[in-house]
């Protein structure tokens, strides 16, 4: 009889602590799911925020080109001065020089050189000054430009203008160059990197229209003013795109984006619309700070939650009878045991989600072989072409998080193990 009152009260505990365990595990894995569904909306709206912003960046040089196209930009002559503000080449002489600006970079003009204001809603005061020089007469060559308005054009060098944006936007240094082009019938051509293609909706051609590329940029460059010709710096080809068709992929890329149709005399209205569209939308729960905080400070809540539930899941013995537990190991029926198992493996998922909307949100990603690698692009084996080398992201704290998602997938992945184990030993007592 003491034996007996002995072992009844620790069979009764252990039962206890069993299904607090089981009780515990399954609030913390609704818990956890639902912060997934909560992060993984938050990070859908960061990521698409984060792709309107880079497409309206790459739109405010577009727009810029079609503006200066028109010639309807007011403009004054450029001094020497300016040089340092469109070329690194020139910035670095005055860097070495002891920050003091050599003679030569004096107040006399640039011949047919010129400083146009054009609006750019992403400048500080939304419009920024651009350089243009026109080159001199004694090329002659021809280009290519397909897609939807284009052909074979026969260009004078006389007729092509480098325009030089500097820093008027970020994330395109001092050397983002473009070339303005007017063929023998008076068509407008834009010469535009062959990376930028990969910067707005629509831009880039079917193949094999993108390996058109223009051959004759040295001896474009060779008809500029010497002391652009110095400092001038030119990484990539160019390629040749009809100013017909930049007015095109915005007035898509604003009806696709907004749900309007835009005519082709509104394309001042789309790029507005545009603008105030992502300006104005708010982000996860209708605040923009909360957005950013759940993206960024969301991991470390999630790494505590999975933390405590592989704890508790640790409790739980893998002889748990099945009519005490929770829907994860209910597998009285044969049916339930692949459901169970789906279950089961959400918290692995879970990571892998959080994961990857972090590093897309963050926008972050390596710059190899000329080519930037990102995790969409391993996933889609698409690997565009990148302006230069090194990190993509500078974000040192969300860098300094990528080992607490390595130590959360693991984390999550032996939790998923555990409760895999679980189901596998109470199936085989149907």
């Amino acid at each position: 009889m003491k034996m007996k009152a002995k072992k009844f009260p620790m069979k009764t505990i252990s039962q206890e602590l069993q299904k607090e365990a089981i009780s515990s595990s399954a609030r913390l894995f609704y818990i956890l799911v639902t912060m997934i569904i909560i992060y993984v909306f938050a990070g859908i709206n960061k990521i698409d925020r984060n792709e309107a912003m880079d497409n309206l960046r790459s739109l405010s040089i577009i727009h810029a080109l079609i503006l200066l196209s028109e010639g309807s930009t007011q403009h004054r002559e450029m001094p020497r001065r300016e040089l340092t503000r469109f070329h690194s080449r020139a910035r670095a002489e005055v860097v070495q020089n002891g920050f003091i600006l050599p003679d030569k970079f004096d107040n006399r003009t640039i011949q047919k050189a010129g400083l146009h204001e054009v609006p750019m809603r992403f400048a500080p005061v939304a419009t920024c000054e651009i350089s243009v020089v026109e080159g001199e007469q004694g090329v002659t060559f021809f280009g290519i430009s397909s897609y939807i308005a284009g052909g074979l054009h026969r260009i004078s060098s006389e007729n092509s203008r480098l325009v030089s944006f500097g820093r008027c936007i970020g994330g395109y240094g001092p050397d983002f160059h473009a070339w303005l082009f007017k063929d023998e019938k008076g068509d407008i051509l834009v010469g535009l990197p062959e990376s930028f293609q990969n910067s707005f909706p629509k831009l880039r051609p079917p193949k094999p229209a993108e390996l058109y590329v223009i051959e004759e940029t040295d001896e474009i460059k060779s008809l500029l003013p010497l002391i652009v010709q110095d400092y001038l710096k030119v990484v990539e080809p160019f390629v040749l795109v009809h100013i017909q068709v930049l007015r095109h992929v915005i007035l898509q890329y604003a009806a696709e984006r907004r749900g309007v149709f835009y005519s082709a005399d509104e394309l001042g209205t789309a790029v507005s619309r545009l603008f105030e569209e992502v300006e104005a939308r708010t982000g996860f729960i209708g605040i923009n700070a909360t957005n950013t905080s759940i993206i960024r400070f969301g991991p470390i809540v999630i790494f505590i939650i999975a933390w405590e539930l592989w704890r508790r899941v640790r409790r739980i013995e893998p002889t748990v009878r099945h009519d005490s537990t929770w829907f994860p190991f209910d597998v009285q029926f044969p049916l339930a045991v692949a459901m169970a198992s789906a279950f089961a493996l959400a918290p692995f998922v879970s990571g892998l989600l959080v994961t990857y909307f972090f590093i897309e949100s963050q926008e972050l990603g390596i710059i190899i072989f000329d080519r930037m690698v990102t995790l969409s692009g391993i996933l889609t084996f698409d690997f565009p072409m990148a302006p230069g080398p090194g990190w993509i992201s500078t974000d040192y704290w969300a860098l300094a998080l990528i080992p607490l998602f390595v130590t959360l997938v693991g984390l999550l992945l032996f939790t998923s193990f555990r409760l895999l184990a679980i189901i596998r030993i109470n199936a085989r007592k149907l």
